[in-house]
């Protein structure tokens, strides 16, 4: 059986969430139910409380933090807790307490392939206090594994797992705002959640704040986090202001280099692979970050170069003889650069630049004359491989080169391929060449000098 301290150790702090409906003061009491019909409120209506979608859809660790947090608890609260306060419709019903007391309980009791499982309710004053029971052996002792004591609206709960301390509490205010408290040993992980979506969520060790996420209802947040004195040591944001957003053409390519053994051979196709390689990484990208290289005096304004709604931050210099604007946005969960240059009393676009938010993907689009000339795409992988696609009207150019520097370059030309070379982490290599349908014409191999 997979125990409760195993799930919240794995997953750090996760937090809790649950509804309940509320009554209008004027209305006559009404009957309290009987504990038959006491159900364990974490449950109910959780699945309507759902984070902005700029939170879901944010790039920021500290974003995804609370979004695996929020995930996690929703499988989280069927899975675990509801397992040991659900009894299945054979579970075998008593009154008579797991160990004796006064008063009036209600208990269940049913084997599992882990052993036997007993819920029992009872009323404690103005609350209910549910127990779970487990019992490995066949002929022991039940031991109590969790206790929960709910409010009879249903609205405030406390769990405890009786063998660590661990503690969770959680309570749903009239105005639909949830709070949720996570206790062990000296650490302390607070979270609210607003009826609006946004939020908050605290971590604190021996009662010292070490970290902050808040989030509003749009999923715009910030996060703070703090040394042991109090003293904050970071802090961030999401999205990321737009003064903050540069062109990532790509961060770290200066090192990603081919095997020596390609740097060193005369094998033409070996020099035309290291050539290509050279040309794409640094020739062919200076010459686009040139464009996107914002001088400090560059003038700033908020007005977009072509009107257009949302928000915008674009800035304006002189270079040499041209005058030169750099509009940046941010549009369907990415990042746009745009570079317009003036040609007589207009701007017009000279690249489009298309960016994820973690920088590890980026589209480049050239126009000419008001038309796209080509579009280049840079894509920095999981497995540390760098891959680039050059298209033009022409054909395409296709270059990637993985983390032990092993690599390949391919030309296509209107769908059919006519270059293909290739090395391994050692610099050895082969290459073919293909004719106007595509079929092999000509191939061979180098060995490392």
């Amino acid at each position: 059986m997979k125990k409760f301290q195993l799930v919240i150790l794995t997953t750090l702090f996760t937090s809790l969430l649950f509804t309940s409906c509320s009554k209008d003061d004027d209305e006559a009491p009404q009957p309290e139910p009987s504990l038959e019909e006491v159900k364990f409120a974490l449950i109910d209506g959780f699945e309507e409380i759902a984070l902005p979608q700029g939170v879901l859809d944010s790039e920021d660790k500290h974003a995804k933090q609370v979004v695996e947090r929020h995930e996690f608890i929703q499988l989280f609260h069927k899975n675990h807790y509801i397992h040991y306060f659900t009894p299945p419709a054979n579970a075998v019903k008593s009154n008579t307490p797991i160990v004796p007391a006064e008063g009036e309980y209600l208990v269940y009791q049913w084997v599992t392939e882990d052993g036997t499982l007993a819920y029992q309710l009872s009323k404690k004053n103005d609350e209910y206090l549910l127990e779970a029971f487990i019992k490995t052996d066949e002929g022991g002792n039940f031991q109590k594994y969790l206790e929960a004591h709910q409010s009879k609206d249903g609205k405030k709960v406390q769990v405890k797992e009786v063998s660590t301390d661990i503690i969770i509490k959680w309570e749903r205010a009239e105005n639909g705002e949830v709070y949720i408290v996570y206790l062990k040993d000296h650490q302390k992980f607070e979270q609210v959640l607003h009826a609006n979506g946004s939020g908050k969520q605290q971590l604190f060790k021996n009662n010292k704040l070490e970290s902050i996420i808040q989030w509003d209802a749009e999923g715009k947040g910030f996060w703070e986090e703090y040394d042991e004195e109090g003293k904050k040591v970071d802090s961030g944001s999401w999205p990321k202001p737009l003064e903050e957003v540069k062109l990532a053409l790509i961060d770290g390519f200066e090192e990603i280099a081919l095997p020596q053994g390609v740097l060193d051979s005369e094998d033409e196709h070996a020099q035309r692979l290291a050539k290509f390689h050279q040309e794409i990484f640094y020739n062919f990208r200076d010459y686009i970050t040139a464009y996107f290289d914002i001088p400090e005096d560059a003038e700033i304004s908020n007005t977009p170069v072509v009107p257009a709604e949302g928000e915008y931050l674009v800035y304006q210099w002189n270079k040499e003889d041209e005058t030169i604007a750099c509009q940046v946005s941010q549009q369907e969960g990415e990042y746009v650069l745009e570079v317009f240059v003036k040609e007589g009393e207009a701007f017009q676009k000279k690249f489009e630049a298309r960016q994820s938010k973690d920088g590890k993907k980026l589209k480049v689009i050239e126009f000419q004359f008001g038309k796209v000339d080509y579009t280049s795409t840079w894509e920095e992988k999981e497995d540390g491989s760098t891959s680039f696609l050059f298209e033009d009207d022409q054909g395409s150019l296709e270059h990637e080169v993985h983390a032990d520097g092993s690599g390949n370059l391919l030309f296509t030309r209107e769908g059919i391929r006519e270059y293909f070379v290739q090395c391994d982490a050692e610099g050895n290599g082969t290459w073919k060449e293909f004719d106007e349908k595509g079929d092999i014409l000509d191939s061979g191999s180098w060995s490392k000098a």
